[in-house]
């Protein structure tokens, strides 16, 4: 059996559902990241082209294990004019915003 079928085979047989702020599609599967280790991003949608809530996924010989929720920000969100960080400071603001709501959820 290749690595590929074995990856579909343990993700999808018991894939736990995504949070409901994820956008990555129902059941998306999982990645490799070792010989063993299974990953998957949860990714909420974008706060004006700058940030987006994420949680990291895991699976190792095991039940899935999903890491706490955080916000991630464009890697372009430096040297930026004064509007684009109005830009950046918005977007956070929603980001944050989102991320407590998440947490008060959990």
């Amino acid at each position: 059996m290749s690595k590929t079928s074995t990856v579909q085979t343990q993700s999808t047989s018991s894939t736990p559902p995504c949070p409901s702020w994820c956008t990555q599609g129902v059941g998306h599967e999982y990645g490799s990241v070792g010989r063993h280790e299974l990953a998957r991003y949860h990714i909420s949608k974008d706060y004006l082209d700058w940030s987006q809530i994420m949680a990291l996924e895991t699976r190792l010989d095991g039940p899935a294990v999903c890491e706490a929720p955080f916000i991630s920000v464009c890697a372009d969100a430096e040297g930026l004019n004064a509007e684009e960080a109005a830009e950046v400071v918005a977007s956070l603001s929603l980001a944050i915003q989102q991320l407590a709501e998440i947490n008060g959820a959990r």
